[in-house]
């Protein structure tokens, strides 16, 4: 996700069963009117491509400035992510995720999504 300013990038984690309005997040987090991030900017902060995106993709953000925001949902879950592409997945604590995150640097946001 961008801002419609591209000043603030975000990688939004919730449960696969979930849905994100987008003006609701943006109100949540806080945030200026959010959109989808290209195809473009997906490589150039997080090294994905479209359709293999994954918080394990803040690992190539060198800069730390993508801000990760996760469901508070996801507390105490084992979560199925790709490990920097869509044809695996591994299962790993969201804890474990979270921390990782943080000790590289990146800002992590704790979001209710319900």
């Amino acid at each position: 996700m961008r801002d419609d300013r591209k000043k603030n990038f975000y990688l939004v984690s919730v449960p696969g069963h979930r849905s994100i309005n987008l003006k609701t997040l943006a109100e949540r987090i806080p945030s200026r009117k959010l959109s989808f991030a290209s195809e473009a900017d997906l490589w150039e902060w997080l090294r994905l491509e479209k359709g293999h995106v994954t918080p394990l993709g803040v690992l190539n953000d060198e800069q730390k400035d993508v801000i990760v925001v996760f469901d508070r949902a996801l507390r105490g879950q084992q979560i199925g992510i790709h490990p920097m592409e869509n044809t695996a997945t591994i299962f790993l604590a969201f804890e474990d995720v979270r921390r990782l995150v943080e000790e590289h640097g990146n800002p992590v946001v704790l979001c209710d999504f319900k």
